[in-house]
């Protein structure tokens, strides 16, 4: 979901409610109460929640620093010039700058 996104419980949750990616990003559905709860709780989480950028050194593409998978799998190409691209190229001042 979050985190520990190995866990077999959280694993058994995202297969079974079909998670793609964030957790706080999916849209409510019916459920479990467990499920029901757990998508009333990311309401208050969400606005507390942000993106941490660690050096930068991370690669953009082939590294998982956004906890929602390798980027490469989430778009149709990575293009021949960006394979070495790291997060640090995206941000300034912490924040990713995507224009």
């Amino acid at each position: 979901m979050l985190i520990h996104r190995e866990k077999l419980w959280i694993q058994l949750l995202e297969s079974k409610y079909k998670v793609q990616t964030n957790i706080l990003h999916h849209p409510h559905s019916r459920g479990s109460p467990v499920w029901r709860a757990i998508l009333m709780a990311t309401k208050e989480l969400r606005p507390g929640y942000s993106l941490r950028l660690g050096n930068g050194e991370t690669n953009l593409w082939y590294e998982d620093w956004s906890s929602m998978g390798l980027l490469c799998y989430q778009v149709l190409y990575v293009d021949i010039h960006d394979p070495r691209l790291k997060v640090r190229d995206i941000t300034q001042n912490g924040r990713l700058q995507l224009h």
